[in-house]
C-alpha cells in the first residue's frame, strides 16, 4: 500500500517530500490489569494507543500504520512496520533520533541536551 503511493507521488516529477509522525489518543483505562499495562503512556500518563502516519507537504495523508499500544515508541513503530522504496525527501521530530532509511535524505532538528 505505502509502497504503491510513494511509486505515484515519485511519477509525478522530483522526489516526494514527506513527513511521518507518531499520533497518540486517549482511550479508557482497561479493566484487565495486563492490558492496562500494556496500554498505559508513561508519557502521557494515561492510558492511550497509538498510530504512525506519513502525510505528503499538502497534507495527504498516504499511511497510517497499524494500532499499537502507547508506549510503543516512534522509532521503533518506523522500524518494524514501514519502509520507503522509492528516494525521497523524510520530515522528521526528535523521537526518531538515529532512523535514516537508505536512499532518504532525512531533515530532523537537532536534540537539545538534556538539561539545557
Amino acid at each position: 500500500e505505502l509502497a504503491e503511493r510513494l511509486a505515484e507521488l515519485s511519477k509525478e516529477g522530483d522526489k516526494p517530500v514527506l513527513l511521518h509522525d507518531g499520533t497518540e489518543r486517549e482511550i479508557p483505562r482497561p479493566a484487565d490489569r495486563d492490558m492496562q499495562k500494556e496500554r498505559y503512556s508513561g508519557k502521557k500518563k494515561r492510558h492511550t494507543v497509538k498510530n504512525a502516519v506519513i502525510v505528503t507537504m499538502a497534507c495527504l495523508v498516504i499511511f497510517v500504520s497499524q494500532t499499537v499500544s502507547g508506549k510503543t515508541h516512534d522509532k521503533k513503530m518506523a522500524d518494524t512496520m514501514y519502509s520507503f522504496p522509492v528516494p525521497c525527501t523524510l520530515y522528521q521530530d526528535t523521537g526518531y533520533q538515529g532512523y535514516e532509511p537508505e536512499g532518504v535524505e532525512i531533515i530532523q532538528p537537532v536534540k537539545k541536551p538534556k538539561g539545557k
